[in-house]
């Protein structure tokens, strides 16, 4: 059987949805911040940041993101 690429991810922090359809994952050491469909382990954005510590979160809703980069907080919808 094939492999889900969430099997080879690095995160330094991952966060579900309040539904549990999609993760949202930071990785550091690559300065990527990305969202995953959780059932079918789809890559459905990667955005870049700036070097730093990054930490996500999902707003309740579950339609937007929070990211935090060292001295700054981003909102996505």
């Amino acid at each position: 059987p094939g492999r889900s690429p969430v099997e080879h991810l690095f995160a330094t922090d991952v966060r579900f949805s309040p539904d549990g359809r999609y993760a949202i994952t930071a990785e550091e050491h690559v300065h990527r911040v990305k969202v995953w469909d959780v059932a079918g382990g789809r890559l459905l954005v990667d955005r870049g940041h700036r070097p730093g510590s990054l930490r996500v979160a999902f707003h309740p809703d579950g339609r937007r993101v929070a990211v935090a980069e060292d001295f700054r907080v981003r909102v996505y919808e």
